[in-house]
């Protein structure tokens, strides 16, 4: 289900229009959550990957990011407590937030 919902944010948002940084880093940090959420499911990294290269709107520059993103989340361990699970999740939205605010985006 937080697939089919990330997919619509996904197609929704990444559109050619221009968005400020603050925009393009809350998108970012919300795609964050997602992957993160999905990461500690138990969910398999391959059927998010699948889901970003068979877009065939994305930029290649977007699909590496969110690439990059995925890897990263399941760079990370798996918890199995609820609560260690929702800090990492956290955690991991401020560490991408971090950086896309810090790479001053024009």
């Amino acid at each position: 289900m937080k697939l089919i919902i990330f997919l619509t944010f996904y197609l929704l948002t990444h559109s050619a229009y221009a968005l400020t940084q603050t925009e393009m880093c809350n998108q970012l940090n919300e795609m964050a959550k997602v992957f993160m959420e999905e990461r500690q499911s138990g969910r398999v990294m391959a059927d998010l990957i699948n889901v970003i290269e068979q877009d065939e709107v994305a930029t290649e520059r977007g699909k590496k990011l969110l690439k990059d993103m995925i890897i990263d989340a399941y760079q990370r361990p798996m918890y199995s407590s609820k609560e260690l699970k929702e800090r990492e999740v956290v955690d991991f939205q401020n560490r991408w937030y971090m950086q896309c605010l810090k790479a001053d985006i024009k």
